[in-house]
């Protein structure tokens, strides 16, 4: 628009024709002089909050994740070869949960093993001079 003056004359009524909410001035002003209101049907009608039975039912999808947490620490590395207990199952202190293999066991095992063996030689060297040392008294 080449006229400033009209365009926020326009601006002006579109604004009070918005406030008023879409209903021009003088209707809604005659309507209430009537007893009549006519944004009777934009009331909110509010009450007092009451205690009800509330009942609602959820359908979905998923797990329960229990709050109490137990870390399982294996001394060694390794697969997990076998899996004994099952899901959702009762365990125990001492129970067996899964068994564990694969390349990185074996060697600790056969590690473990020629100490073991090591370990039963000294224990006979050190059985032989004790005897020898009671022999000896």
């Amino acid at each position: 628009m080449r006229n400033p003056v009209m365009a926020f004359s326009i601006f002006i009524a579109l604004l009070i024709t918005i406030i008023g909410g879409g209903y021009p001035l003088s209707a809604h002003g005659e309507a209430l002089a009537r007893g009549k209101d006519t944004l009777q049907g934009f009331r909110i009608k509010t009450s007092r909050p009451s205690k009800r039975p509330f009942r609602v039912t959820i359908n979905f999808y998923g797990g329960v994740v229990s709050q109490h947490k137990v870390a399982l620490r294996a001394p060694i590395s390794g697969r997990i070869m076998k899996i004994r207990a099952a899901d959702e199952a009762e365990v125990k202190k001492g129970d067996i949960l899964f068994v564990m293999g694969g390349p990185e066991v074996e060697r600790k095992i056969q590690a473990l093993n020629s100490q073991a063996s090591h370990l039963r030689g000294l224990l006979s060297e050190l059985r032989g001079v004790l005897k020898r040392k009671e022999s000896a008294l």
